[in-house]
């Protein structure tokens, strides 16, 4: 039996892009949903392009997709 993504976040270890799949489609339906009513801002860390095409499958509007980011110190 393997681990789910929740046991590998709570032992730190990496999830693979199998584990992310079902949370990207659920939030790209959710977005879909949401796009209906007004806008929709999703907030993410390290999403890589094929992230945000699944987070985009389906939206007939056009998609903006901005790097956010913060350095810090170890």
């Amino acid at each position: 039996m393997g681990i789910s993504g929740s046991e590998k976040s709570t032992i730190r270890k990496s999830l693979s892009d199998n584990d992310r799949q079902s949370w990207l489609e659920i939030l790209n339906g959710l977005t879909i949903k949401e796009f209906k009513k007004s806008n929709c801002i999703i907030v993410c860390s390290a999403l890589k392009q094929k992230y945000r095409k699944i987070l985009s499958q389906n939206i007939e509007t056009q998609t903006k997709w901005r790097l956010v980011y913060k350095l810090m110190k170890l």
